[in-house]
């Protein structure tokens, strides 16, 4: 797990193995194993597919707009 410098983490949460926490981010919950997240709060932006051995983004729900 790499956590750069600046982050933040609430208790009671586990961050898996080989996880990516971007820089002054605020994680909230945990995080599963080979992800990135960044931002405030924290989500998964990226995971690892061990099959084509790259990262892959993950779909994000749509923003709701008022």
């Amino acid at each position: 797990t790499h956590t750069q410098r600046a982050s933040r983490r609430q208790r009671q949460m586990c961050i898996r193995d080989r996880s990516i926490i971007g820089a002054n981010s605020v994680v909230t919950k945990s995080l599963p194993e080979k992800a990135i997240a960044f931002g405030n709060p924290a989500s998964v932006k990226k995971k690892w597919d061990d099959v084509i051995k790259e990262w892959q983004h993950v779909d994000q729900p749509a923003k709701k707009e008022y």
